[in-house]
């Protein structure tokens, strides 16, 4: 059983992080609308993609809740939580497997960063955690970064495929700042897993809200 995590570490990264004044990769609206349609894109406010099977997953799934002083939100609960620290995380969601030969857990999982005294915001916050992307994950393929708003609090997201080891995986992140808090929220899947996963994971993500 694999699984895959995850989310940004700035401060180490700090004094080394060379930031581009442009992100070379940012893609004109005809090519992000092109996209959005397609398949490379976990999730978009914008549009009402699947919206009866996504309705039909949420009416017959049980959900549980995770209610934190500063934010909230639920999951299935055949999936499994785990808040032990991780990897740094503050908490990760696996989904069960898909059948016996499935041996990649998919998950959603949460780091939340303080950033308190450092003076960054949300565009300098991006543009390091891109250029730590593309030296450090394999075979890196940016697929979407735009600042986006759900539920009226304001987020930067992240698609793109990378490699890890034998498995080709396709992550969707959405990146906040609030209060001098980083929160980064991940979903980790294989490329060629179901197609219902990502409907799940659409539900955490749209679920995912601050308190306050």
């Amino acid at each position: 059983m694999k699984y895959f995590l995850l989310g940004f570490c700035l401060i180490p990264f700090l004094m080394f992080a060379q930031v581009p004044e442009t992100p070379s990769h940012l893609m004109t609206e005809e090519e992000e609308q092109e996209l959005i349609m397609g398949d490379g894109v976990l999730i978009d406010e914008e549009v009402d993609v699947e919206l009866g099977e996504i309705n039909t997953i949420q009416e017959t799934r049980d959900w549980e809740s995770v209610n934190e002083p500063s934010y909230q939100l639920s999951y299935p609960k055949d999936w499994v939580l785990n808040q032990e620290g991780i990897m740094g995380t503050t908490l990760i969601i696996f989904s069960p497997l898909e059948g016996p030969d499935d041996d990649f857990k998919e998950n959603v999982n949460l780091v939340v960063q303080d950033l308190k005294g450092m003076n960054i915001d949300m565009d300098q916050y991006v543009e390091i955690s891109e250029a730590q992307l593309e030296n450090l994950m394999t075979d890196y393929k940016p697929l979407l970064s735009k600042r986006s708003k759900m539920k009226g609090q304001e987020f930067h997201r992240l698609s793109y495929n990378a490699k890890q080891g034998i498995y080709d995986l396709e992550l969707e992140q959405h990146l906040y700042i609030v209060n001098e808090k980083a929160y980064v929220l991940t979903f980790t899947r294989e490329i060629d897993s179901g197609k219902e996963l990502k409907e799940i994971a659409k539900l955490i993500f749209e679920g995912f809200t601050f308190k306050g």
